[in-house]
């Protein structure tokens, strides 16, 4: 009898250890995958199309390449991205296969109100993907990378 009470309480035991540990690895949001950093934080700055800051860091939307300040294009791919994130609440869910840039800025997927950002841009001819980047980054079979050109032969 009591070895029966012992094997029970061994099994009840291992079952809420797994619960536990599966609670502590699956995303902060249901927006975010993988394992790396996935958080939220309100948007203080878009530097320009694909740079913005979240609280304190320095986020470069992964997979995605938008005009630089010289180049037609920039006005509209920043005030694009300020419209939708800024002063907003993101949920950042940065590339488990590379944290960040030789820059120091945290690469990820970032969504406002909703919107994948990265995608939105490539969807709106506003920026395009930095394809030479898809072999690098865990989103490159996501979804709207496939369809913006990563993995096509």
């Amino acid at each position: 009898m009591h070895r029966t009470r012992a094997l029970a309480f061994a099994i009840i035991l291992t079952l809420v250890a797994a619960v536990f540990v599966a609670v502590l690895r699956r995303p902060a949001f249901a927006e975010c995958s993988g394992t790396a950093r996935c958080f939220a934080d309100d948007v203080v700055r878009v530097i320009d199309g694909d740079t913005i800051v979240v609280g304190t860091k320095t986020i470069r939307l992964v997979l995605v390449d938008t005009p630089e300040r010289s180049e037609a294009g920039y006005e509209e791919a920043k005030d694009y991205v300020t419209n939708l994130c800024l002063n907003q609440h993101a949920i950042i869910d940065q590339d488990d296969l590379q944290y960040y840039d030789s820059y120091g800025r945290m690469l990820a997927v970032v969504y406002c109100n909703g919107v994948n950002v990265n995608a939105a841009l490539l969807e709106n001819d506003l920026g395009k993907l930095y394809q030479q980047f898809c072999d690098e980054s865990e989103f490159a079979f996501a979804e709207w990378a496939t369809r913006a050109g990563c993995w096509k032969e």
